[in-house]
């Protein structure tokens, strides 16, 4: 079949920033939601996601967060104040969830004070906002028990759709200064190749390279050692013995593993045998050699979907070109 977007729009940003949130969560693991709040915002602006309360709720040193704020120099720029007053209260509700292990301050810098002289300091930018030159601080210093530092230097509109991941990549690399450990080995060109324009890393790897250390397995499978936090499997299929015995050993030393399984992955671009060019390629990744061992099957002729998320798209068919609503390609 062949088939083109005719519309709707996939977040992709959105999903990638939710995925690198999960990882974080499946190395913490264990945790519970302590505290319910209900937040009534049409568009749920403080509805923290369940990736971001984990990791306040596993914050085992108290961090320090100084939000700089000239509140009273920037109430006639509407936009950007009432951005701050969002961040502020975003601010607030990372606090409620950390149970006393997340120190806000809010300090709104006087010229020529020593809370100017700090911000400077900390790296911190100013814009001029009118006639007078009157300078607006509007950003964020964190710092944990071992002095470590992280900044946002000036909260950029144009990033307020991702500012919940913003502010929880701070407080996370902040209370784990040495990155995890995250082994990826996947089928597909996901690490990309270096000096290889034609096969970049993919957006998910560049995303979780900000929280964690990234090591591609696919070239040392034996790298797959007690170093490895977590596991990362993408589309593994055709694995060899050896490959095979190396995680099966990962895992029965209790590693964490992520394992994504495709009965149709429409990202791989493997080829035919040029020996028997109508023999389509193998399109598929099960691991069963792996999942029978641990009691766990994957439905190869099923899948879970929503018909009401399903991408419209234009398909070819015996009477010609028609939309219909793609299962595999959801609106999300």
């Amino acid at each position: 079949m062949k088939h083109a977007v005719k519309s709707g729009v996939i977040s992709g940003t959105g999903l990638v920033l939710a995925a690198s949130l999960f990882i974080a969560t499946i190395i913490l693991a264990n945790t519970t939601l302590t505290t319910w709040r209900i937040d009534l915002t049409q568009n749920k602006l403080f509805t923290l996601s369940n990736g971001t309360i984990n990791i306040l709720n596993n914050l085992e040193e108290p961090i320090q967060l100084d939000f700089y704020f000239s509140q009273k120099t920037i109430n006639d720029f509407p936009l950007l104040a009432n951005y701050g007053i969002r961040v502020r209260d975003m601010l607030e509700e990372f606090a409620t969830h950390a149970q006393g292990k997340l120190i806000l301050n809010i300090i709104e810098p006087e010229t020529f004070s020593e809370a100017e002289d700090q911000a400077v300091a900390s790296g911190l930018r100013t814009v001029s906002v009118n006639a007078n030159s009157d300078r607006v601080y509007f950003g964020l210093v964190g710092a944990n028990s071992t002095d470590d530092e992280k900044v946002i230097p000036f909260f950029q509109t144009n990033r307020e759709s991702a500012l919940e991941y913003d502010l929880t990549k701070l407080i996370y690399n902040l209370a784990y200064p040495d990155k995890r450990v995250i082994g990826v080995y996947s089928q597909l060109p996901i690490i990309g190749k270096k000096g290889d324009t034609t096969a970049p890393t993919w957006t998910m790897i560049n995303a979780m390279k900000e929280f964690f250390k990234v090591v591609n397995l696919n070239e040392n499978i034996e790298a797959l050692d007690k170093k490895i936090d977590v596991l990362m499997l993408v589309h593994p299929k055709k694995l060899n013995t050896e490959t095979l015995y190396a995680i099966d050993q990962y895992l029965l030393r209790g590693g964490k593993a992520i394992i994504f399984l495709d009965p149709l992955a429409e990202q791989d671009r493997t080829q035919p045998d040029v020996s028997t060019p109508n023999v389509m390629p193998i399109l598929y990744s099960y691991l069963d050699e792996i999942l029978e061992k641990w009691g766990l099957e994957i439905s190869k002729g099923k899948i879970v979907a929503d018909i009401n998320a399903a991408m419209r798209v234009q398909a070819s068919s015996p009477r010609g070109p028609q939309e219909i609503d793609y299962l595999p390609w959801l609106r999300l």
